[in-house]
């Protein structure tokens, strides 16, 4: 009887530790965060032939490397009848050590 006693108050004493510990998280994690003040950006508007200047940038690594992709693109879009540029820039990403 009395280990069955001890029981149930080590398991609410670990009850009331674990709520405990989730409340002062979520106290912490409610102070800690803060979001940048939203700046003004007026609004750009749009030409009124802005289909005549459609502009594509790709960037990538293998795939846009020998600028076969750019190709496709534009290629597929001028047969869908949207004039196109297609630009592309290839990214470099090293692993390891310089």
């Amino acid at each position: 009887m009395k280990k069955n006693g001890l029981l149930k108050k080590a398991i609410i004493g670990i009850a009331v530790a674990s709520l405990l510990c989730i409340s002062f998280s979520a106290v912490y994690i409610q102070r800690d965060v803060s979001f940048d003040k939203a700046y003004h950006v007026a609004t750009r508007t749009r030409p009124y032939d802005w289909a005549e200047h459609i502009k594509i940038g790709i960037i990538g690594d293998s795939w846009v490397a020998g600028q076969k992709l750019d190709h496709s693109i534009a290629e597929y879009m001028i047969t869908s009848g949207i004039p196109v540029e297609v630009v592309s820039s290839v990214i470099i990403f090293e692993i390891g050590g310089v």
